[in-house]
């Protein structure tokens, strides 16, 4: 006994080393992640602040759960505060979720293995990566790891009410991930299937259980539905609004999925990530646990490997994009597994003594979560997680260009990285993140236009964005950044170019027409282009231009970046255009802040 709760000491001090690591993180971390920006804002919108984009393809638990704090910002709570409160709402999310596990494990395992495990559970390299981090996948795994306990301790009990534990978890995994509402037809069938087999069950039985978990799904459907009007009325301001936005919702939900096997990256990528985040010997264990608990007969294990081969076939052969995230809703039953094989492989270990094995396990879970987290804890501890860069780049910008010059953005997302950023190059954003749109309207409470569909041109060094002269006026600003989606495997060595410009926009008329050629000017401005034949004279303040023509019929076309040092340039008429054709013009000046970043 005496040996038992000294266990239990080491263990409690295990864990609150663990949360006070965490809490720490979560008190000055400064950056956040693309996803969570996007939960952030939601919960901005939701508290009332001015509506740029709500994401309607996120799941809105996470928004819901940092909406208080969203509240508080209204009303003047430093974002800085809101920022750190966020993480520890989150943070204690994620400690829930290993007491969940601790709850999943007592009953087949004892009390100190099952803290031991838990344990592990929470310093694994996923958990401990994204415990504190404002991001949907812990959430679901929660809901997903309610709604099997609820299943397993209310399989034996008849009636539709009986069901309602299962469904109302399963309601909460769908509300924080859409894809972990596989949980429902996987707990169903699983239910199906042990009452069918029960000696004393008939075919009336089963269908009748059949016919309460309907009802039952029913029921969580109706509140699904229900929660997401009352939800999407907030920003889209109207029943008809809301309506939109659902249907909205489950299409692109519905388009984000496609057959990885055909698709770009391959269905066997969990398998090495798996290895990564779990450690090799652990992996071994799982598998050798799976093949010990289902030879062992429990149904209650069963539960659990059939919902790891729906879920993990899911994220491996239907959903085309793969991060390393997403196996989290499947790592509570892992750890099962887990569990299982570690108690395996002690049986024929020649330590004949119950206590000695004990010990080799509990140290093996101890030091597994050691491991997991003081490998992530390395990489988090890097000055880039205390650095705000994305706040201090969205205040310069404002600084720059403040209301009510309008902002727009050029390119894709512009990466943020630490010095040690590698997990796996198979997954693409690790540790990865974004200045993007979203990022800087959440921080200024601004507008930005996004303009994707343009290019920019590289000079010297930094990039001009071509064609936003048709879509911004004089005084506006635009952010140049890469065209190319970057991942963690198509990283450069040094940052990317990214160009925050301030435009100069003169539209230009023809006035007149000289010796066959044609003048156009803008009116009161020194700007002018002068076509001769094929040449054109363009006069401008001196600067980086770009010079657009445009024929009567909407006809356009860009001839690039021109350095203007003397205030004129000569050009050429593109092939086919001729002067007389040439109706306006439009002269772009760049006032570049190229914003030199280091990773």
């Amino acid at each position: 006994m005496e040996n038992r709760y000294r266990g239990l000491r080491v263990i409690a001090f295990m864990w609150l080393a663990w949360l006070a690591a965490q809490a720490l993180l979560a008190l000055t971390l400064r950056v956040e992640g693309y996803d969570g920006y996007w939960y952030l804002s939601n919960a901005w919108y939701l508290a009332g602040g001015p509506v740029f984009q709500y994401e309607v393809t996120k799941a809105p638990l996470v928004s819901l759960l940092v909406l208080p704090l969203a509240v508080l910002r209204r009303m003047g709570l430093p974002e800085v505060a809101v920022f750190a409160g966020s993480h520890l709402v989150m943070l204690l999310l994620t400690t829930a979720l290993g007491v969940a596990v601790m709850r999943l494990l007592r009953p087949r395992f004892g009390t100190t293995l099952a803290w031991a495990g838990a344990f592990a559970f929470l310093g694994s390299r996923l958990v401990s990566r994204y415990a504190v981090f404002a991001m949907s996948d812990l959430a679901a795994a929660a809901g997903v790891l309610l709604a099997l306990l609820a299943l397993e301790r209310g399989q034996a009990r008849d009636g539709w009410r009986a069901r309602l534990p299962f469904v109302a978890a399963v309601t909460m995994a769908i509300l924080a991930r859409y894809p972990a509402g596989l949980v429902l037809p996987v707990g169903i069938l699983w239910d199906l299937l042990v009452t069918v087999t029960a000696g004393d069950r008939g075919i009336r039985k089963t269908l009748r259980r059949g016919l309460d978990h309907a009802v039952a799904a029913a029921l969580a459907g109706l509140a699904l539905v229900l929660v997401h009007l009352a939800i999407y009325m907030v920003p889209f301001r109207s029943p008809a609004g809301a309506l939109a936005a659902l249907s909205d919702m489950i299409q692109r939900n519905a388009r984000l999925g496609g057959i990885s096997i055909r698709g770009l990256e391959p269905w066997w990528e969990y398998g090495p990530m798996l290895i990564l985040a779990c450690t090799l010997p652990a992996v071994l264990l799982i598998g050798w646990g799976m093949i010990t608990a289902l030879r062992a007969g429990g149904r209650r294990e069963g539960l659990h490997a059939l919902w790891l081969a729906v879920y993990l076939a899911f994220v491996s052969l239907v959903s085309s994009h793969k991060e390393a995230r997403y196996i989290l809703p499947a790592l509570p039953s892992l750890f099962l597994f887990l569990l299982w094989g570690v108690r395996a492989a002690g049986q024929p270990a020649p330590l004949r003594r119950l206590p000695a094995r004990r010990l080799l396990a509990i140290g093996f879970l101890l030091a597994l979560g050691l491991v997991g987290t003081v490998r992530e804890g390395t990489v988090l501890a890097q000055p880039f997680f205390r650095r705000p860069l994305q706040a201090q780049l969205a205040a310069a910008m404002n600084e720059e260009a403040p209301v009510p010059a309008r902002l727009a953005w050029v390119g894709n997302f512009y990466p943020l990285v630490p010095p040690r950023h590698i997990f796996s190059r198979s997954d693409e954003y690790y540790y990865v993140y974004h200045l993007a749109p979203h990022v800087i309207e959440y921080y200024l409470g601004r507008k930005v236009i996004s303009l994707r569909d343009l290019q920019a041109e590289e000079l010297d060094g930094v990039l001009y964005p071509l064609g936003v002269g048709a879509r911004l006026g004089t005084g506006d600003a635009v952010i140049a950044s890469v065209t190319d989606v970057t991942l963690t495997a198509t990283l450069p060595d040094t940052s990317p170019p990214l160009t925050f410009s301030l435009l100069d926009v003169w539209k230009l008329e023809a006035t007149s027409a000289q010796g066959g050629g044609r003048l156009l000017r803008a009116p009161g401005d020194p700007v002018s282009i002068r076509i001769i034949g094929t040449e054109m004279q363009v006069t401008t303040p001196p600067g980086v231009m770009e010079v657009v023509i445009r024929r009567r019929s909407g006809l356009s076309v860009s001839l690039g970046v021109q350095q203007v040092l003397k205030g004129r340039v000569a050009l050429e008429l593109p092939p086919e255009w001729h002067a007389d054709q040439v109706n306006t013009a439009q002269v772009v000046r760049f006032t570049p802040r190229p914003l030199k970043l280091s990773w």
